[in-house]
């Protein structure tokens, strides 16, 4: 917390320092020129974290409610972007992507679904034929192949976990795809 004010701090006298400097050096223009709506922004800002600084020291707690404005701080950095020509390009080659991102996306959820239904019913027809048809099969099958005892039981829930219904087999699909060990 106290890492957290000290910032808070330093950024408040940094955008004092700022506001002072822009005033100083435009003048008239701060409040006419075209960048009069940040300046406004700023001063409002400004205005707002000192009234919030002298409230805070004398105690009072009501000034919390406004903790919104907080947020607004991070849109002063938006305007640093005109400045930067490489991150103007960056964010239009994301912004020109966008929608083709979109689509890409769909697209892969809609394959994701359409294995995991296909690794459902090979569970399921796996299940029936090896495991449900043990019963009939007499009790040696049982031994051989490991379904008649507490190690079949474990590999039943294993199975269950894994792909016990669309989410939980989507999600197992997507932890192999990435190589996660979950």
């Amino acid at each position: 917390r106290m890492g957290l004010d000290l910032f808070q701090k330093i950024y408040n006298f940094w955008l004092l320092f700022e506001v002072i400097i822009r005033m100083a050096a435009q003048r008239a223009m701060f409040v006419l020129g075209p960048d009069r709506l940040w300046n406004v922004f700023d001063t409002c800002l400004l205005l707002y974290t000192g009234i919030e600084a002298v409230l805070d020291n004398r105690g009072k707690g009501y000034i919390r409610s406004a903790r919104a404005l907080h947020g607004a701080k991070a849109m002063t950095a938006i305007r640093f972007i005109r400045y930067s020509d490489g991150l103007q390009r960056i964010l239009n080659a994301l912004a020109s992507v966008a929608l083709s991102l979109f689509w890409i996306t769909c697209l892969l959820l809609i394959l994701f679904y359409l294995l995991s239904m296909a690794m459902m019913e090979g569970v399921s027809g796996y299940l029936e034929t090896e495991v449900i048809g043990t019963s009939w099969r007499g009790p040696d099958f049982a031994l051989l192949t490991g379904f008649g005892g507490h190690q079949g039981f474990d590999h039943l829930q294993a199975l269950q976990a894994f792909y016990g219904g669309i989410d939980r087999t989507c999600v197992t699909l997507f932890r192999a795809l990435t190589g996660d060990d979950w």
